[in-house]
């Protein structure tokens, strides 16, 4: 995650069978939210966004996700 999608390899979409997909996401929230936040020097796991424009473009992504039925899954921690 320390790229926040800096790379080519980065994780984008990540599929589940809808008989595991409720567990899949509850682990995977919890597993993503404990870890550390911060600069990639103080050992973080999350990392800056590497532009000024990308949090509202992010947020504009989410957005339209929502609106055409998404659910976010970590709202309390930054979704």
């Amino acid at each position: 995650l320390t790229y926040n999608g800096q790379r080519c390899t980065a994780c984008k979409l990540i599929m589940a069978h809808e008989t595991i997909a409720d567990e899949f996401t509850r682990k995977l929230t919890e597993s993503v939210g404990a870890l550390k936040i911060g600069l990639p020097w103080d050992g973080a796991a999350i990392t800056p966004l590497p532009e000024p424009a990308k949090p509202d473009y992010l947020e504009g992504l989410l957005a339209d996700a929502v609106g055409q039925g998404a659910a976010v899954a970590n709202a309390a921690a930054g979704g």
